[in-house]
């Protein structure tokens, strides 16, 4: 479906695409923040520290522990996975917050369109 725009561009102004990059990134910020929530749930769930979770990374890898079943580290796991995927795409945002001046106009690819959220 993309293809048939691939060759499109879009100019945009730099405020423009800062706003939406705040926005984006307070939307990274609030789903981190409740996979850190959920992380917090399952240790204290299964009586985990974070000492002891550090402690014991090889059970990240799909494995039981005594602490905790092999479902559960799986999906502590991914929650871990997703909330440092968030927080690398957060930075990412705010070198562009950062560092695009607010009159400049850019011309954006349909995917960078898309990823913008326009």
């Amino acid at each position: 479906m993309y293809n048939e725009f691939e060759n499109l561009s879009f100019t945009k102004k730099g405020h423009d695409i800062v706003d939406r990059a705040k926005a984006l990134q307070k939307e990274n910020r609030e789903k981190a923040l409740k996979k850190r929530s959920q992380i917090d749930e399952l240790c204290k769930e299964h009586n985990i520290t974070a000492e002891k979770l550090l402690g014991n990374l090889d059970s990240l890898r799909g494995h039981s522990s005594a602490d905790m079943p092999s479902a559960e580290m799986q999906k502590l796991q991914k929650l871990a996975t997703d909330v440092d995927g968030l927080d690398k795409e957060s930075a990412k945002l705010t070198l562009i917050i950062r560092n695009l001046k607010p009159e400049q106009e850019f011309d954006l690819s349909f995917g960078e369109l898309d990823y913008f959220k326009f």
